[in-house]
């Protein structure tokens, strides 16, 4: 796999994460919302946005490294 076609697909991935990141935390909101008893929805609403925008960071990471190691 050459260098172009692994920052195209981590790009690609990097711009799912980073548009689903709201669809994604308003679905898990409206879950716990939906039903204020059950503690899991409540907990996975809570940290969700984290790990979402630790995967973010990660893939824009990822998308450095690559581009810098295409630079140097």
């Amino acid at each position: 796999m050459g260098h172009e076609t692994k920052l195209l697909s981590f790009i690609f991935v990097a711009l799912l994460l980073i548009l689903s990141y709201g669809h994604v935390t308003d679905s898990v909101q409206d879950a716990a919302d939906a039903d204020p008893t059950h503690t899991g929805k409540a907990f996975l609403a809570q940290v969700l946005p984290y790990f979402w925008l630790m995967f973010i960071i990660l893939s824009v990471g990822v998308i450095a490294v690559v581009v810098f190691e295409e630079i140097t």
